[in-house]
């Protein structure tokens, strides 16, 4: 171990020179500032549970608003608030209400049938043209960050359908149960931690929305991760009390070795924005949850036998998840306990395990034998399913992608068009069905 010199002077980013102990201390407080330091790595001195825990939130830490494979995430208040996600929303709004003759919204005259329970909630003149749906998730910045987003959809003059609090896969099967819907707009911060929000945007299709950011003047950069000592990327560092760790969340995904940041002029951030409609958009309250329900009810036997039906264990953190499962329960008497997503309990020895992420269309599912199923062989379990070929059902996986989906042709108002459906408890009726 090579000597220590106590008299050494560092350079900081700020601008100062610092000795020794202040440079050991920012390291330790994890500084934004050591983030560009040369001399981050001398680091002996500090604790290696220390070391880990900054290098992972170095990782994690951006200088700017990620795109994501569906939308956007960025921390909330320092980068996205109300005002800071206008010029966003617009460029969403933009791109959900442009037709081209490979997609967007199909005119009213295309429109199949919608089903009577789903199209009594919606107003009439919402039929005539596109409208948004617009839902948010349980995180405690999403209200805030909703109530924006639908300002700014009804200043560009929009119809909206508030679906309030609800989960990605409610929103798409209201996308689904609505032709005549330009898109959807989430806002959620999932697969980032705690103090992150952003949004999701669906296309007619419930598919992720394409956008060229560059055509509407905002810039995507590259910023990639730096390695530690062996060439990886930081991963979370192992449980303890202390209270950094307490401010780490829990199955964060591992941040990329690189991501995409947006870059906003700030003639987009602030200049006026010229109203493009002499009216603004109607807004209108549906209860969107009542109808997903009621569309999930019809993948389950009217009633279940307790004393020889397989028990369902369904593991989630979501309270909107937790009350559909123990709904399911009283409709179809199937016996489910539910637990919090990290409970490692199995109170039933012999049960279906479905463990549902915070965006719901991601989840994990392991069989009465213990065994989690990897994604392909829950397609083939569905497949080879008499019950699915009956309802016209079909399940496929993208390798490359890790995407699981359900393709559909059986409901009434559907006409020739395949639904791809991303639903845990449809997914999960399929298997028990055997």
């Amino acid at each position: 171990m090579s000597a220590i010199d106590g008299n050494r002077t560092y350079n900081c980013p700020n601008g100062d020179s610092i000795g020794r102990a202040i440079h050991l201390a920012r390291l330790s407080a994890g500084w934004r500032g050591c983030d560009l330091c040369d001399a981050r790595s001398d680091h002996e001195g500090i604790s290696g549970s220390t070391t880990r825990t900054n290098h992972f939130v170095r990782v994690q830490r951006t200088t700017g608003i990620i795109r994501t494979e569906n939308g956007i995430r960025g921390q909330y208040l320092n980068q996205l608030t109300r005002q800071s996600i206008a010029p966003i929303v617009r460029v969403l709004a933009e791109s959900l209400t442009t037709a081209d003759a490979n997609g967007g919204p199909v005119s009213s005259s295309q429109q199949p049938a919608r089903s009577s329970d789903a199209e009594k909630d919606f107003p009439p003149e919402f039929a005539a043209s596109a409208f948004v749906i617009v839902g948010y998730d349980n995180r405690a910045s999403s209200p805030d960050i909703f109530v924006g987003v639908t300002a700014i959809l009804r200043e560009v003059g929009l119809d909206i359908i508030d679906a309030g609090r609800c989960t990605p896969a409610s929103v798409c099967e209201t996308l689904r149960q609505q032709r005549a819907a330009a898109g959807a707009i989430f806002v959620t911060g999932s697969g980032f931690g705690p103090d992150y929000t952003g949004l999701d945007a669906f296309d007619s299709h419930g598919d992720p929305l394409p956008v060229v950011w560059k055509d509407h003047g905002i810039t995507v950069r590259v910023l990639r991760h730096e390695t530690d000592e062996a060439g990886h990327l930081a991963s979370a560092p192992e449980p303890d009390n202390s209270l950094a760790n307490l401010l780490i969340p829990r199955r964060m995904s591992a941040a990329p070795r690189q991501q995409l940041i947006l870059e906003i002029p700030e003639s987009l951030n602030y200049q006026l924005q010229g109203r493009s409609v002499r009216t603004s958009g109607h807004h209108n309250v549906v209860d969107c949850e009542t109808h997903y329900r009621q569309w999930v009810r019809r993948w389950f036997p009217a009633k279940a036998v307790p004393a020889t039906s397989t028990p369902l264990q369904v593991l989630s953190d979501d309270p909107i998840i937790v009350n559909r499962a123990h709904w399911l329960a009283e409709e179809t008497t199937l016996p489910v306990v539910v637990r919090n997503y990290d409970d490692k309990r199995l109170t039933e020895p012999k049960a279906w395990r479905l463990m549902i992420d915070e965006d719901d269309r991601h989840f994990r599912v392991t069989t009465p034998s213990g065994r989690e199923l990897e994604l392909s062989e829950m397609a083939a379990m569905i497949n080879r399913n008499s019950h699915s070929r009956t309802t016209h059902m079909t399940a496929h996986v993208d390798e490359a992608s890790g995407r699981f989906w359900l393709s559909d042709t059986a409901r009434p108002t559907s006409g020739a068009i395949i639904e791809h459906i991303r639903d845990p408890f449809v997914t999960i009726a399929l298997l028990m069905a055997r």
